[in-house]
């Protein structure tokens, strides 16, 4: 088991290096939060069992954070992200879920390794109890609408309902937004500038 656990560690290194195009980055598997922190990557370590819905997810990590190393310019996003907190929470998810949608476009194993990654986030958020508007948090359900709309896949079922509260009215002001955002996806400028008119049609305000 131990062996099957290093490998595991192994690959999913190597991967995410050959993914990000960042020979040098550090790899770190941990069991508190992931995540990434400069040139270091934290991803969650799956138990010793190696269950097949863990190494997904952790998988779905990695190949989350190595394609924002491969494809975000930090310079770029500072001067296109919005100050209020809501629009600036919205922007963050977006640009993520941009660099998620070309690896997903791309590569069929990938996308299936973000998909559980995004059930499994959804789960432990405890998303499926949530029944009331005011309950659900706004900028995880516009990040999720994106998704659908990048990638034409539907909200996982542990967010479906809680999308639902919320698609008429966001897809009323901003459907057309959403719609062209993948016309852009390539284009971080041109994607980020859709992004804040989306956030303008939403109304949120963006100082």
């Amino acid at each position: 088991t131990e062996d099957k656990v290093e490998q595991f560690r192994r690959n999913t290194a190597a991967t995410m290096r050959a993914i990000s195009r960042h020979d040098e980055l550090d790899v770190d598997f941990t069991a508190d939060e992931s995540g990434l922190s400069g040139n270091e990557a934290h991803v969650t370590m799956p138990s010793r069992d190696l269950t097949r819905e863990e190494v997904a997810n952790a998988r779905g990590e990695a190949d989350a954070m190595a394609l924002k190393l491969r494809h975000h310019n930090e310079a770029l996003h500072a001067k296109r992200r919005p100050g209020g907190p809501i629009a600036r929470a919205i922007f963050e998810a977006l640009e993520q879920t941009r660099c998620e949608a070309i690896g997903a476009q791309r590569m069929k194993g990938v996308r299936q390794n973000l998909d559980a990654t995004t059930e499994e986030r959804c789960k432990r958020a405890g998303y499926a109890r949530i029944k009331e508007r005011e309950d659900a948090p706004l900028a995880e359900i516009v990040r999720l609408l994106a998704r659908e709309a990048l990638l034409d896949t539907p909200p996982p079922p542990a967010a479906r309902t809680m999308v639902d509260l919320w698609r008429s009215d966001l897809e009323k002001r901003a459907g057309a937004d959403f719609s062209e955002l993948a016309a852009h996806i390539e284009n971080q400028g041109r994607y980020a500038d859709t992004v804040r008119k989306l956030i303008r049609d939403l109304e949120l305000g963006e100082d």
